[in-house]
């Protein structure tokens, strides 16, 4: 399968789906927002890329939070730094089955790479199926968690990196609002 056929299937089986679920495209990532929480799938270009396959990361983060710009973005961010929680997005499984959700990733993260060129056409359908059916796990994990207790993961796995400062001075900010 081409590029442009391959991106055209993971349209019509990914991104179609999360759509109708409240996900929005934005590029060839897709991400849903909400008041509280941000969940996206980039894909990742530059030295990520390459002829036949692509690379993407799947990422958690609460709304309110500041990007690595040190402002609250509005909208999609498309920085996976910028994301507290970041995984392969062929982890899912074992990431929901683990005990603790936060571990530092702050100079290098996880990410899923995906080669399409010489798969037969009906492994690209079944593979592309299993990520949408990934992404849907993670998103209603997602849904679960707490300021409180994303903070409280940070605060005990985290490496005191400097944006895990600004995590946490917004998770208590947050929590004085809402006590």
């Amino acid at each position: 399968m081409d590029k442009n056929g391959f991106d055209a299937v993971f349209d019509k089986i990914v991104v179609e789906s999360l759509v109708g679920l409240g996900f929005i495209k934005s590029g060839k990532s897709i991400y849903f927002l909400d008041e509280e929480i941000n969940v996206s799938l980039i894909r990742l270009g530059g030295r990520n890329a390459w002829p036949g396959g692509i690379s993407h990361v799947l990422c958690f983060r609460h709304t309110f939070l500041p990007n690595l710009d040190m402002k609250v973005p509005g909208s999609f961010e498309s920085q996976a730094f910028s994301y507290p929680i970041k995984i392969d997005p062929d982890s899912v499984g074992t990431f929901l089955n683990k005990e603790d959700k936060y571990y530092p990733q702050n100079l290098r993260y996880e990410k899923g790479r995906y080669d399409y060129q010489d798969k037969p056409d009906h492994q690209i359908f079944s593979e592309l199926k299993k990520l949408k059916n990934d992404i849907i796990s993670f998103w209603e994990w997602s849904k679960s968690i707490t300021p409180v207790y994303l903070k409280d993961e940070i605060l005990s796995n985290g490496e005191a990196a400097w944006i895990e400062k600004f995590w946490l001075q917004a998770y208590e900010s947050k929590l004085v609002i809402t006590n």
